[in-house]
């Protein structure tokens, strides 16, 4: 088994429960870590034996331009379409993170951390 993290990923989107949110938008920070087998990667350097992670971030960007009020909602939609998109995927996690979000608090963000297993 192996891993590939997509680290800091960074949107910005119209996610959110309040109007204001999903009409002035904020920042999105996303990181992703897929485990799956490396075997047959390691002897072949061949992209078609691994996880093209430039395919992945697309599916990800395309997520987030879907309005969605709760992140932990989002968060389970991305971790759907990659594990349907990609079957060698054995476990998925993913950490969003919304910077900065529209509350009475001074704090860097609020975020949801979510993990699937095939």
């Amino acid at each position: 088994m192996g891993k590939i993290l997509l680290e800091g990923m960074d949107f910005y989107s119209f996610h959110g429960v309040y109007p204001e949110e999903r009409k002035i938008g904020g920042h999105y920070k996303i990181d992703l870590t897929l485990e799956f087998y490396f075997g047959k990667v390691l002897k072949s350097d061949d992209l078609a034996d691994t996880i093209d992670y430039s395919s992945v971030y697309r599916v990800v960007e395309e997520e987030m331009k879907i309005p969605s009020k709760l992140i932990e909602h989002l968060a389970a939609r991305i971790i759907d379409r990659i594990m349907e998109k990609f079957e060698t995927i054995q476990n998925i996690s993913i950490k969003l993170s919304k910077i900065n979000p529209p509350m009475k608090a001074k704090l860097e963000a609020v975020s949801v951390l979510l993990e699937k297993e095939r």
